[in-house]
This record gives C-alpha cells, sequence and structure tokens, in this order.
C-alpha cells in the first residue's frame, strides 16, 4: 500500500478553501471581483488535476492492478460508478427541484432531468471523474 502524499492533501485542502471562498465572494455580491475571477479561472482544474495525479499514483500499484483483474473490469466500473455517480444523482435528485424552481419559477419533470443533466454546473467534474476512469 502506498503512502499518502502530504503535499497533495496540503494541495486538495487549499483547493477547497478555494473553493469555500470563491462561493463566499460570489453569495456576497462580488462576482466581478479580481479575487472571484482569478480562483474561477483554475480551481477546479486543480481539483481535476489532483484526482488525476492520485489516480495515477494509486492506479499504477500492482496490488492494485492485480485487485482490478480480479474483480474484473465490470465490477470495478460498477464499484467507481456507486462511489462517483449515485452520490452525484442522489444530490441532483435532492438539489435540483430547488434550483429548477428558483431559476425557472416552475417544475416539470422534463425540465428537472435537464436541469440535472444538463445545467447542473456546479457538480459537471463527478461525471467528468467517472468518464475519465473509463478511459
Amino acid at each position: 500500500m502506498k503512502q499518502r502524499l502530504e503535499y497533495i492533501d496540503i494541495l486538495r485542502g487549499f483547493a477547497i478553501f478555494l473553493v469555500v471562498l470563491g462561493h463566499v465572494l460570489e453569495h456576497a455580491g462580488l462576482k466581478d471581483d479580481f479575487l472571484f475571477y482569478f480562483i474561477y479561472s483554475f480551481h477546479m482544474p486543480l481539483f481535476i488535476c489532483i484526482s488525476g495525479f492520485v489516480s495515477a499514483y494509486v492506479y499504477h500499484d500492482k496490488l492494485y492492478i492485480n485487485n482490478i483483474n480480479k474483480m474484473g473490469g465490470g465490477k470495478f466500473i460498477l464499484k467507481k460508478f456507486n462511489a462517483i455517480m449515485i452520490p452525484y444523482i442522489l444530490w441532483s435528485i435532492i438539489v435540483i427541484p430547488f434550483f429548477f424552481q428558483t431559476y425557472h419559477n416552475s417544475i416539470d419533470i422534463g425540465g428537472i432531468i435537464r436541469a440535472a443533466f444538463i445545467e447542473n454546473t456546479s457538480y459537471w467534474f463527478l461525471p467528468c471523474l467517472f468518464g475519465l476512469l473509463l478511459c
């Protein structure tokens, strides 16, 4: 088993801080502020880079590769789907009616589905991560 890389944990904590700060600035009405634009120019790509690095670090461990081989590709994909996409879908089911009603002033099933998978840009990185794992 590989050791945790402390600098990656620190970088991830910094990225989480930037996400929180960006949302605070947004809700404080400072979307036109330089700091807001600066944070939003790189904080999510930073998360994707960290995820890619951690994935490469973990997946190239021979023990982990052997576990994937023993588990089978289908079970590996199902495990990752359960870990990434199920929370995404469940959170969308919980949040999207509020999002949709707030921004569209009405609720209908087609609109909720469209909002969950097209307009739900807050969680765009989860389906992206799942897709990247399939490559």
